[in-house]
């Protein structure tokens, strides 16, 4: 049938009737067709899974029950020059798009840390906010082909201090959050209940408790190094041993065995030793005191006798806070930073690469007594012995601890009720 060349006639006036007749029979049909047609489309996109940019589905911010007067001790400040990057890099022979990325960033937590400047790059990014109040830079990148690599970067001026929270009578009303048990931190397990009823059995309130479960993991669980991937809190008790995640998996499931608020703390530290500069990423734990509020522990550096009683409520000002909680959602349960993507036609083997610098821009000031009032304290309070206070100096220069102190009314306070 040979092809017809259809041109727009007129409308006729005496047939209009008929046309609005034979549409408004038509209309029906047509949608109902195209209500079908539209199901059809509908499906085969979301049998794709298309990638989407939005982070995970927003929680409701969790109450953190910060009290407004704390009595505290605020040392000397330090400034930081901090440097983070994530790089991206495609070894693929397929190209990859998208690629989205969240970047844990630093922010303000009086009084222990403050922004003085941030710069972030790729351009482009957005914040997002999870319900620990941590923050993130979203990114969106169009494509990263073979070959190709991306890199996030952060870079810092903070300002930190030294803190030191007193817990008083630790009288006061708690919180009814961070208590139940997660991923890693399996604080129902009945292991995990009976060390944390037994190690606790004699305190009085919840400081006591806390004091008597820090001790515990200090001195009972041996510092491996990097093992990787967090194991969980029922891991490290039955192996005795691990690294930082481990020692703070532990310790908030202890805590939490007992009914004491407690989080998982991740961030950056700064370290005065240039062999072991990159030994900087660091996690620890808050506790929340019911006279304090939240407030710092860390049992791993506190494994160290000579170090204990400065990791205890208290900040050191080389602590950064990167997040805080444990199985982040944005990150995808990882740590620090995460990445997705879709492969071209195959799939992408993209790789991440990451390093951290943490320089220290400005020294507070000390005076040479407090080194010396460090020494006696600790070997009134532990070794008291000649040979010990030799040790305990040898092993704190050695770690560049020299300039961990707390304040001089603080070690006035301590020396005289040791003397007695």
């Amino acid at each position: 049938m040979p092809a017809q060349n259809y041109q727009q006639a007129a409308p006729k006036k005496k047939r209009t009737w008929k046309f609005w007749t034979c549409l408004g029979c038509s209309i029906p049909v047509v949608l109902i067709i195209l209500t079908l047609v539209t199901l059809v489309v509908i499906g085969i996109f979301n049998s794709q899974d298309p990638p989407t940019k939005d982070p995970p589905t927003k929680k409701t911010p969790i109450p953190q029950g910060n009290k407004e007067e704390v009595e505290q001790e605020i040392g000397g400040a330090r400034r930081f020059s901090i440097e983070g990057s994530y790089t991206l890099t495609n070894y693929g022979s397929y190209g990859a798009s998208p690629v989205l990325a969240w970047m844990a960033i630093i922010q303000d937590h009086e009084p222990y840390q403050r922004i003085i400047s941030q710069s972030i790059s790729p351009a482009g990014y957005e914040i997002v906010t999870d319900e620990h109040g941590n923050k993130y830079a979203a990114f969106e990148i169009e494509s990263l082909p073979p070959g190709g690599a991306m890199e996030f970067k952060t870079t810092y001026e903070v300002e930190t201090n030294e803190v030191r929270n007193y817990y008083g009578n630790c009288l006061g009303e708690s919180i009814a959050y961070y208590l139940a048990p997660e991923v890693h931190l399996e604080s129902d397990n009945a292991g995990i209940k009976t060390v944390a009823q037994n190690t606790a059995q004699s305190a009085t309130n919840d400081c006591e408790k806390a004091f008597a479960l820090y001790n515990y993991v200090a001195e009972n669980i041996t510092y491996v190094g990097d093992l990787g991937e967090g194991r969980g809190a029922l891991t490290t008790l039955a192996e005795k041993q691990g690294d930082c995640t481990d020692y703070s998996d532990l310790y908030v499931a202890l805590m939490r065995a007992e009914g004491v608020p407690a989080r998982f703390v991740e961030g950056v530290t700064y370290n005065s030793d240039p062999e072991n500069v990159q030994d900087l990423k660091h996690d620890w734990s808050e506790i929340y005191l019911p006279s304090t509020g939240w407030t710092p522990v860390d049992p791993t550096w506190g494994k160290e006798k000579y170090n204990r009683a400065m990791q205890f409520s208290r900040a050191d000002g080389i602590h950064i806070i990167l997040t805080r909680g444990r199985n982040l959602e944005i990150l995808n349960n990882a740590h620090y930073f995460s990445s997705k993507w879709w492969g071209q036609g195959g799939q992408a083997d993209i790789d991440l690469g990451e390093y951290w610098h943490v320089i220290a821009a400005e020294q507070a000031y000390r005076d040479h007594d407090w080194d010396f009032d460090w020494f006696a304290l600790h070997w009134l309070a532990i070794e008291k012995t000649e040979e010990g206070l030799a040790n305990l100096r040898e092993s704190i220069s050695s770690k560049g601890l020299i300039d961990f102190l707390i304040s001089r009314p603080a070690i006035e306070e301590l020396r005289e009720h040791l003397l007695k």
